[in-house]
């Protein structure tokens, strides 16, 4: 393995990536200990596999680039360490099962399986906690339910006598308090 360092040094009065000695690397890592860490050069690290071989190359960064450097690879190893807690499966995989031959006959179907749940359970509580609120907030409810969530502002308006403006902002007040509710 080939192992190459590249700093910044001053050329024609202007810094610039140049290729570093070993004893130069050294001098910067013993001198980087002893610095505070706002004060520290910064290096990436990049491997590069070249003809059958692999290359490690240090490069000096920015501190701008090097944080974004660590949150790229902080991300890729805490996915690859939640990665190891799961299994993956292919959907064409063979399933030990008289039942069916794959597994693409077991994934559950599009079709809304907590709504039954909802309207036994939560619905009745919700509507409750509504007419408590205000007595037109159960037929809003009912319109939100229907898709009519546009034109339940002027029926809104019409049944409380109030302006379309007064109207959106019970609506507003009607969906945080559905939302609290639900938290």
């Amino acid at each position: 393995m080939k192992t190459t360092y590249l700093i910044y040094k001053q050329v024609d009065g202007t810094p610039q990536l140049v290729k570093a000695t070993q004893e130069e690397w050294t001098a910067i890592l013993k001198a980087n200990k002893k610095l505070p860490p706002d004060q520290r050069r910064r290096f990436e690290l990049d491997c590069i596999e070249e003809s059958g071989e692999m290359d490690r190359m240090y490069i000096e960064v920015n501190e701008q680039d090097y944080r974004a450097w660590q949150t790229i690879r902080k991300r890729r190893y805490r996915n690859r360490k939640a990665g190891a807690m799961f299994e993956h499966l292919s959907l064409d995989a063979e399933v030990e099962s008289s039942e069916v031959s794959s597994l693409h006959e077991c994934v559950a179907s599009t079709e809304k399986t907590d709504q039954p749940f909802l309207d036994k359970r939560l619905l009745p509580d919700l509507e409750k906690a509504l007419s408590a609120w205000k007595p037109w907030a159960n037929e809003l409810l009912h319109l939100y339910m229907e898709g009519k969530r546009r034109s339940s502002t002027a029926w809104l308006a019409d049944y409380c006598g109030v302006s379309a403006q007064m109207a959106r902002r019970y609506k507003k007040e009607f969906e945080l308090f559905v939302k609290k509710f639900f938290e």
